[in-house]
């Protein structure tokens, strides 16, 4: 019977993500004031994925974006990450998107001794013509302030 719910639990949760929409992107970022840097400069991609229409609320477009990302620190060294973060987007049926963001990553830093690094982060965005994003963040540890732009694959 224990297999039988575990099942139809798992039926159900793929049933409503097959509903939901997602989308692969690239992008690039400037860092400022982080605990391994005081400028860096870096690339990332990864897929954004967006909750069914059934989880929304309130016509907020909720998902979650998980993403890799390199970054070259100037003077002291190199780090790569990878995080995730719940995004919340308040107008999704306008031409120009506004949202906001929060979530963390982790990964390791090359040079400078390296070892084991992290951050958190919160923030806001632009999309623009359901292509082009614009976030600018706050957080602690790979950064402290942190503009992004990605490109909508």
């Amino acid at each position: 019977m224990k297999k039988l719910s575990v099942s139809l639990c798992g039926l159900l949760l793929c049933g409503s993500l097959a509903h939901a929409a997602g989308h692969g992107f690239v992008g690039a970022n400037l860092g400022v004031w982080g605990q391994y840097s005081v400028l860096n400069i870096g690339v990332l991609g990864g897929y954004h994925y967006y909750l069914p229409g059934s989880m929304q609320t309130s016509g907020l477009r909720q998902g979650i974006r998980g993403y890799g990302a390199v970054n070259w620190a100037v003077l002291t060294s190199a780090f790569f990450h990878v995080g995730v973060d719940y995004t919340i987007d308040f107008t999704p049926k306008s031409r120009y998107v506004w949202g906001a963001f929060g979530g963390f990553s982790l990964g390791g830093i090359a040079g400078s001794g390296g070892g084991f690094g992290y951050s958190v982060n919160v923030g806001g965005s632009l999309e623009m013509h359901n292509r082009h994003r614009f976030e600018l963040s706050l957080g602690w540890g790979y950064q402290f302030m942190n503009l992004r732009y990605i490109f909508k694959l």
